[in-house]
């Protein structure tokens, strides 16, 4: 069932079925960074989330782009091809729904994470600035026992606005600087809960 506000809007079966393994068995093979920061405060080297998080980033080298100045180059495998180009391949974003790629409006990704995590874990609610954003929950196979939840925040990042199941195959997407954080899966979780966030510069148009 679809849900949205002024905030977000969230699109089940954004993603149709044929793609979605190879997606998920794709993103299987990412090299994860250990030890990313959810959290800019004085304790942010105390959080968990420094301890337990898991992150494999690729930035788009848009140099048509002027956002895209001073970021670093996109890495090329051994075969000439980059981040980018295998998530292409899968499909991601173009395969996605009607409805998504109405919200994406043709802009060019900024740079896509793919997020890794598990029982344990503590993720304090962050927002990105001036930046479009959706989560894909990549998982084929997610059950409401498992949790994982995103919890989306009013503008002052501690009153609570909404709780987004996970939900495979689905699309959130988050208007710029809404806040929000993931809750992590549950013990009962058989598997790591893995979703795929691509940003884009806010359209002028909105």
């Amino acid at each position: 069932m679809m849900m949205e506000s002024e905030l977000f809007k969230f699109i089940p079966n954004a993603l149709p079925m044929q793609y979605r393994i190879a997606v998920w068995e794709h993103i299987l093979t990412l090299d994860y960074r250990f030890n990313w920061a959810d959290y800019n405060g004085i304790e942010e080297k105390y959080s968990a989330i420094q301890q337990l998080a898991h992150m494999s980033v690729e930035r788009r080298n848009d140099t048509a782009n002027p956002s895209a100045v001073g970021r670093a180059p996109e890495t090329r495998d051994r075969h000439g091809r980059t981040g980018w180009d295998y998530m292409m391949a899968h499909g991601i974003p173009q395969n996605f729904c009607d409805e998504v790629q109405e919200l994406i409006n043709n802009r060019q990704p900024n740079f896509f994470a793919v997020n890794l995590s598990f029982a344990g874990q503590q993720f304090w609610a962050h927002s990105h600035m001036n930046e479009d954003s959706f989560v894909y929950y990549a998982n084929p196979e997610w059950r409401n026992e498992w949790a994982g939840e995103t919890i989306i925040y009013e503008p002052d990042g501690e009153t609570f606005h909404a709780a987004i199941p996970y939900t495979p195959g689905a699309v959130l997407w988050l208007n710029e600087g809404v806040p929000h954080a993931l809750r992590a899966p549950s013990h009962q979780a058989p598997v790591f809960r893995q979703t795929i966030g691509i940003f884009y510069d806010k359209n002028i148009t909105d």
